[in-house]
């Protein structure tokens, strides 16, 4: 008898002691909880906004923006202006902008009651703000240009002037230091989908490499899709694929090399009119991809092949491309990190087929079928121009695309090159 209520007296002892401890750990919990709500009503105080992520500041908020510095996550900026998705604020004395999405108050979103007045005044006075508006060779800032601050901006927008006449410069955005040059291949499976109907693969990538921004699709609850097209050399059909899109009224990216540039820069200059974008697939586009290249050449080698074909297509059509996309997906962070410092976006794609081999083209009705069944909010469409298949194709697509309620969009360089 004394033997169980001892052991009744233990048992009892040893459930105060865990529940205590239960108890302090759902304590520390909430005490930690509300620690971090008073620090950030205290920073978000006379007219302080949160930032909630880590981002560089950019001088305009346009594709052509240098970065002047980054902002630590939860670090206090003093909020002097919204304008369309992008916040102007006052960050250790440099005014710049980053994307409002970044900002909070008191765990909430900015609006424009947010705005402080003093903040307002400082910013207008600032020394860097009088330099923009007397000089006629800067980009032209957002609040005189709402529609290059939109979130979803025309490709028209891009700029015809770059304050570095086409010269890029490392901004410093990360450290290269230690990086990997292992090379990243891309691909996704194009039957494991998430809910929406995006390949699952994009998630894994952008959950692993997502902090040196590179695009695999775009964020949206739309029912937008994106057509890029890669224009590594000229077959013929580039001039019908312009004329589809011109009839159509849809915009696309064409991604350029060299050997495209010099065989059609008639085409070039056609696709600017129309409205086109245009990114960059380097010089040499060399086969293996550029980890391999950069391996046997050494980094400046591709620093070289991007900047080249940059100040070759400002120097020609005084276009600045912005957008890069890697010859055959092949990256790796060492790369995907110096493109940044660069000023450049990598853009991948959510869906592609094999549809660049001339003598092996899949037929047009099959090729529309993909095209159709893998029709999601926010995909990127990596097609070849190259391709009689995609260029057959191409209107059935479009038009089947909206008879499904999607709307082909113009890319968000503006946007995402501002991250």
């Amino acid at each position: 008898m004394r033997i169980k209520n001892l052991l009744m007296v233990m048992v009892l002892l040893l459930g105060c002691v865990l529940a205590s401890c239960g108890s302090e750990q759902t304590a520390g919990t909430s005490s930690s909880e509300v620690t971090s709500k008073e620090v950030e009503t205290q920073k978000g105080e006379d007219g302080q906004i949160v930032l909630t992520s880590t981002v560089h500041l950019r001088e305009f908020a346009s594709i052509a923006a240098p970065s002047i510095t980054q902002i630590p996550e939860g670090s206090a900026v003093t909020l002097a202006a919204l304008e369309n998705d992008w916040a102007r604020v006052i960050y250790n004395g440099q005014e710049g902008y980053v994307l409002k999405e970044y900002l909070a108050k008191d765990g909430h979103s900015v609006t424009d009651s947010d705005v402080s007045p003093d903040g307002k005044q400082a910013a207008s006075d600032t020394p860097e703000s009088q330099e923009i508006s007397s000089s006629e060779n800067e980009e032209v800032p957002p609040e005189t240009s709402k529609e290059a601050a939109s979130a979803e901006p025309s490709s028209a927008t891009a700029p015809a002037v770059d304050p570095a006449g086409g010269v890029l410069t490392d901004n410093g955005m990360f450290d290269l230091t230690g990086l990997s040059n292992k090379s990243i291949p891309y691909g996704n499976d194009w039957d494991d989908k998430d809910s929406i109907g995006l390949p699952a693969g994009v998630h894994y990538y952008e959950n692993m490499y997502g902090k040196y921004y590179p695009v695999y699709y775009i964020k949206t609850t739309e029912k937008v899709i994106y057509l890029t097209m890669d224009e590594g050399y000229e077959a013929g059909h580039t001039p019908t694929i312009l004329d589809i899109l011109k009839e159509k009224g849809v915009h696309a990216v064409f991604f350029l090399t060299k050997q495209f540039y010099d065989s059609d820069p008639q085409l070039i200059q056609r696709m600017i009119d129309e409205g086109h974008t245009l990114g960059n697939h380097t010089i040499n586009h060399p086969s293996g991809g550029y980890p391999k290249y950069v391996d046997e050449h050494g980094l400046q080698s591709f620093t070289d092949d991007v900047s080249t074909l940059h100040k070759l297509i400002y120097d020609s059509y005084g276009y600045s491309m912005r957008l890069f996309r890697f010859p055959e997906g092949e990256s790796s962070e060492l790369l995907m990190a110096k493109l940044n410092n660069l000023g450049y976006t990598s853009v991948f794609w959510s869906y592609a087929h094999r549809d660049y081999v001339l003598a092996d083209q899949p037929d047009p009705a099959v090729t529309l079928k993909r095209c159709v069944d893998h029709l999601a909010p926010g995909a990127v469409y990596l097609l070849h121009a190259v391709s009689s298949s995609n260029t057959a194709a191409l209107a059935d697509f479009i038009d089947q695309a909206r008879a499904l309620g999607y709307e082909f969009a113009d890319f968000p360089t503006d946007a995402v090159s501002a991250r």
